[in-house]
């Protein structure tokens, strides 16, 4: 979660000083698909890396009931 949170500062720290001098409405609409694209790029890696690590990890127990499955006599 750290590399996400620095990753996610460092891009906003780019895009605010980043200079933009004048934009009209499309521009701006480039801008607003630009950053979508990004976040669903964003969002498919970080789906992809926790999906290859939990093939990784051994899996835990399967479901356990605490209700018994015999009646009682």
């Amino acid at each position: 979660m750290t590399i996400i949170t620095a990753a996610t500062f460092f891009l906003g720290l780019f895009f605010f000083t980043s200079e933009v001098t004048a934009t009209d409405f499309d521009d701006l609409g480039k801008l607003m698909l630009g950053g979508f694209l990004a976040a669903i790029a964003v969002a498919l890696l970080f789906t992809f890396i926790k999906l290859k690590l939990r093939e990784k990890r051994p899996q835990g127990a399967e479901f356990i009931s605490i209700t018994a499955d015999q009646k009682p006599k």
